[in-house]
């Protein structure tokens, strides 16, 4: 601070430290509102403005929001108990004899999500990979699975693999480098070598998958007529590898397995630049960020811009190798 000795006015020297200094106190703001249980508290982009006029005054017991608009001229404004026109509108109105029932409450806006339809397709796909490597190192519950789906029939059994399409570029060539992706096609060619002979002369070598070849009588036999001469143990691969590869992606199958061994997605992946280019939601990379760096270090950054808090992010993470974002664990956070 720099000040006049006669006076009592002063002023930052350095525009960055003010900063950091105002986004430190916003966050104290922010929590204090979240302490007093407001459903969330949006920290807007500095100099963002806050669009009113689209948006509806409710209370807090409704679902209503407080957003936090910082200014490029150091002013911050505070909007307690705002949703948006179209939540509002499904926010049914109470009578007042009716709120004053026992046991009721007001009907509250839906939360929003702070995860994409790609971000939620490649959380799903690299989960899917950490669990199937899980199914293959437990054969004896993979069995177990395996038999579940014969008797209820969920997920992907027809049978078919899962087909794991990914909806960008980006995200296919994200798994296809993924460690877990890469042991999975490997243990696919030993399987495929065991059941090699069931094959001969139907010209099935170049398949990608091992489940759902065919609905063919005489290939079920010739399939079944091999297994007969197979060790129990090369069996037991076998079945497991059908089951892992016939889960399906973004399934609660697949999050119940992936929580039952414990599965620690860190061990076969990587927050990669397609992680992070995917991320869309400020306030899940600041929780992010705070889970890494410490929430001072992301408090200083509350109101940054989102690119810049990824930034920061993937610097941080970058040199914490035992970090996992928590919508990668198992159960997911």
């Amino acid at each position: 601070m720099v000040g006049d000795l006669f006076s009592e006015d002063g002023y930052f020297a350095n525009a960055e430290a003010f900063w950091s200094a105002q986004d430190e106190a916003i966050a104290v703001r922010r929590d204090a509102y979240l302490a007093a249980k407001w459903p969330e508290v949006v920290v807007l982009e500095r100099g963002a403005r806050f669009p009113e006029w689209e948006f509806a005054k409710t209370s807090k017991k409704a679902g209503g929001r407080v957003y936090i608009e910082p200014t490029h001229t150091g002013e911050v404004r505070f909007h307690e108990g705002y949703l948006t026109q179209r939540e509002a509108s499904k926010v049914k109105p109470r009578k007042k004899d009716e709120a004053e029932v026992e046991g009721q409450t007001e009907d509250k806006a839906e939360a929003r999500s702070s995860i994409t339809k790609p971000l939620q397709n490649y959380l799903d796909l690299h989960r899917l990979a950490a669990v199937r490597l899980a199914v293959l190192a437990r054969p004896a519950d993979g069995l177990r699975l395996l038999i579940a789906h014969a008797v209820a029939a969920s997920g992907n059994w027809t049978v078919r693999p899962d087909n794991r399409r990914a909806e960008s570029e980006a995200i296919r060539d994200s798994l296809a480098a993924s460690e877990a992706q890469q042991l999975f096609a490997a243990e696919a060619k030993q399987v495929r070598k065991l059941l090699a002979p069931a094959f001969q002369d139907l010209d099935r070598e170049d398949e990608e998958h091992i489940a759902g070849q065919g609905h063919e009588d005489t290939l079920t036999v010739r399939v079944f007529q091999r297994l007969l001469k197979l060790k129990d143990t090369d069996v037991a691969q076998i079945a497991t590898f059908v089951m892992a590869e016939t889960l399906a992606s973004g399934s609660a199958v697949t999050d119940c397995f992936g929580a039952l061994a414990k599965v620690e997605a860190r061990a076969h992946w990587t927050p990669d630049q397609t992680f992070f280019d995917l991320l869309r939601d400020r306030g899940a990379v600041n929780t992010m960020l705070a889970e890494v760096s410490g929430k001072k270090a992301a408090d200083k950054l509350v109101s940054a811009k989102l690119k810049d808090q990824k930034v920061a992010l993937a610097t941080a993470a970058a040199s914490a190798p035992h970090w996992c974002p928590g919508w990668m664990r198992f159960p997911a956070a």
